[in-house]
């Protein structure tokens, strides 16, 4: 099994990248899909980041309710 660690480091190296690519695109309709993309791997690369992170079994969206619903009950 791969070191969570490691896995975490490269994640977070690659969107550390992907911000420092995007904010040197020059903002013009040529470079828009270039950025959405960048936005839309960073997003995902985000979900992997929490699965990876997490040992908890459930998605990271029901750990948030979970969370909400424990705050308001206390």
């Amino acid at each position: 099994m791969v070191n969570k660690e490691v896995v975490k480091k490269d994640l977070i190296e690659r969107i550390e990248a992907l911000v420092e690519e995007s904010c040197t695109l020059v903002r013009t309709k040529e470079s828009w899909t270039r950025h959405v993309e960048i936005q839309a791997e960073i997003m995902q690369l985000c979900r992997k980041a929490s699965d990876t992170i997490n040992t908890d079994s459930r998605p990271y969206w029901d750990k948030d309710v979970a969370n909400s619903r424990e705050t308001r009950a206390a």
